[in-house]
């Protein structure tokens, strides 16, 4: 394989020891009741998750905000034993489209 490979390009650059589940995060909490898992949301709290196992990355709703936010707030439920980490699509506008690359990057497995 002679491609180069730089960091960031590689699919899973981004990927996190517990999985990344990206959908609508009300169903997929129906759909993993019995896990335990950890919530990274654009600007909505879960109330019946406890709030250390969630990261809200914008209260305000701004993209700018939850990008500066993104790293930190994955490594942060990376490092709390959970099984999934639930997710949700971004505005796909602006830095929506490139915190979905993100996120898109760390469920790859």
């Amino acid at each position: 394989d002679t491609s180069i490979r730089t960091s960031g390009t590689l699919k899973s650059h981004y990927a996190t020891q517990t999985p990344v589940v990206i959908g609508n995060i009300g169903e997929l909490l129906g759909e993993n009741e019995s896990k335990k898992v950890g919530i990274l949301s654009f600007q909505e709290f879960y109330p019946r998750i406890p709030s250390e196992y969630q990261r809200v990355l914008s209260p305000q709703g701004t993209l700018a905000e939850a990008a500066q936010n993104l790293f930190a707030a994955m490594r942060e439920l990376d490092e709390l034993d959970q099984e999934l980490i639930l997710t949700e699509k971004f505005p796909e506008l602006g830095l929506g489209r490139a915190i979905n690359d993100r996120l898109q990057r760390a469920a790859a497995r």
